[in-house]
């Protein structure tokens, strides 16, 4: 964007002045305005240095003035009631309201300061909340039916609260699409649409922008069969997605990873890391096959690395190295033995006997069911999100995890408690499949409600665990049942040795060092025998 200044304007021959700014606008071939203060902020902040304030907080005044700045357009000394107002309810329709208050207020003392008058009387928010609010549910009017119907659909699976949090999402959308547009069509909201308001509600945490945009697009897959929001966010990944000379491979070897039931954040993660050493490699032994790195680049390569912590540069190399073995079988990560300073931050938390008794006694049926295959076949939670429909024949199940082995594939015997609780919640997932639609790919579990019959992640997974130790007061995580399913073996002398393919463990120091020598009984004992001893 070329940008020249045209004039300067002098308000006060003494410390103010602002600059009107010309801008070429690519996106529709004609010049703005811009007005810029200059002098007046640059007073404004060295009379808060003068009243002690910390750099800190001066410069968050700086970025307060300058967001206002650019979204009034025009000069403080000619910002009126109206405008100021405008202001606010952009500012509260588009951010949280503690942040958006904080920044009224910094701009408020600025106007003062510049003007010697104090700011139009806008409250605490509230009103203007209150006002943004009536202008939604005005929007709302342009579709009562649709709202009421999506309303009362979502109060067969939700609760009031949870049903006015989403019509509010949905309402806040509508009134921003309304005032771009002049209209509301809900069969014209796709991913474009999508990508204008996260641009729009950018000045919001990533979690809640999303939240706000969900809502959206369920309240449109609800009518017309179609999710923008789901079609946005993979756009939103092809988009970021980084190009480099090994393209297919990665591409291939991200794959097998997808296989075994990855998240997306993993696998993003892994390609970013491949990509990036790629490049350094070139840069630094220009482009050479996969097949010619030896253990020596790679060890040099890690030394790039200065100034990061060994676990980021551990991930970095240990992708790298996985990516070259899948592609020429050869083992680099082996052959270079480096030693890694990694601290241990995991938190283990365990179950025994009487917290699984509670569990189970709690538990629903497709809770029931990730409980068995928890602690009945030692699955990860990914693995247990990855089950599909196919992978189940008669009382075999073929998962596809980490386990050790070509293709990482392993194939389970159903026991019997597992198949009853398999066949019960089959019969639930027929009734939700009926209600709301099967979008799960073939996974067997799935989410109901305004999730339409989307295939939960493993991070569902983890959170169903999580929620139901809390209802009987345990705290767990998924993997707290596959340690319960390595310490059952155990308590019931099986062979270390068996324990470790049962837990499809890649050595025995695995299994050993983060299972059976951590038990919490055995350090509970030591302990003790210890304060015998004094």
């Amino acid at each position: 964007m070329a940008v020249e200044v045209r004039e300067r304007v002098y308000l006060n021959p003494n410390i103010r002045s602002v600059d009107i700014v010309e801008e070429y606008v690519l996106e529709t071939g004609t010049y703005s305005q811009t007005v810029i203060q200059t002098e007046d902020l640059e007073a404004f902040l060295e009379h808060l240095r003068g009243l002690r304030l910390s750099e800190k907080t001066v410069n968050g005044y700086r970025k307060s003035v300058n967001l206002c700045m650019s979204m009034l357009n025009t000069g403080i000394h000619n910002v009126n009631e109206d405008e100021f107002r405008e202001l606010a309810e952009r500012l509260y329709s588009t951010r949280e309201r503690s942040y958006a208050k904080n920044i009224i207020t910094r701009f408020g003392r600025y106007y003062r300061f510049c003007n010697g008058i104090d700011p139009p009387d806008i409250g605490d928010g509230r009103r203007t909340m209150e006002s943004i609010g009536s202008k939604a549910n005005s929007m709302c009017n342009l579709l009562p039916d649709k709202v009421a119907e999506f309303r009362a659909f979502l109060s067969e699976d939700h609760t009031e609260s949870t049903v006015n949090t989403i019509i509010d999402h949905i309402t806040r959308c509508l009134m921003i699409i309304y005032t771009d547009r002049g209209f509301v069509d809900i069969r014209k909201i796709d991913e474009q649409t999508i990508f204008a308001l996260d641009r729009k509600l950018e000045g919001l945490k990533w979690d809640y922008r999303r939240a706000i945009l969900r809502s959206l697009g369920d309240f449109v897959f609800h009518f017309t069969g179609n999710n923008p929001y789901y079609l946005f966010m993979e756009d939103s990944d092809r988009r970021k997605k980084k190009e480099c000379r090994f393209d297919p491979q990665v591409d291939e070897y991200l794959g097998t990873i997808w296989k075994r039931n990855r998240k997306k954040t993993t696998i993003s993660s892994k390609r970013k890391n491949i990509i990036r050493m790629v490049r350094i490699m070139d840069e630094v032994f220009g482009e050479i096959p996969l097949e010619e790195v030896s253990p020596y680049q790679i060890m040099d390569l890690r030394y790039h690395f200065d100034g990061l912590k060994d676990t980021t540069v551990y991930k970095y190399v240990t992708d790298f190295c996985d990516f070259i073995e899948h592609v020429t079988g050869n083992d680099l990560l082996r052959q270079c033995q480096f030693e890694w300073n990694l601290d241990e931050s995991v938190e283990r938390k365990w179950i025994f006997r009487e917290e699984w008794e509670k569990l189970k006694a709690e538990a629903d049926p497709m809770e029931l069911l990730i409980l068995f295959l928890g602690a009945g076949l030692g699955l990860r939670r990914a693995e247990i999100a990855g089950i599909r429909l196919q992978d189940i024949e008669g009382d075999r199940l073929t998962v596809w995890g980490k386990g050790v082995g070509k293709g990482k594939k392993a194939v389970f015997s159903l026991r019997p408690k597992v198949r009853e609780a398999l066949d019960r919640y089959l019969e639930i997932r027929s009734k939700t499949v009926s209600r709301y639609g099967d979008s799960s790919d073939g996974r067997l579990f799935i989410n109901g409600s305004n999730y339409r019959g989307r295939a939960m992640t493993p991070d569902a997974i983890g959170q169903i665990v999580r929620r139901l130790g809390k209802r009987v007061g345990v705290d767990l995580s998924t993997h707290s049942l596959r340690r319960f399913f390595c310490m059952t073996m155990y308590d019931s002398k099986t062979d270390e040795f068996v324990i470790q393919r049962k837990m499809r463990h890649s050595s025995i120091e695995i299994t050993r060092n983060h299972y059976l020598y951590v038990d919490p009984r055995k350090m509970a004992l030591a302990d003790d025998m210890t304060q015998d001893g004094l």
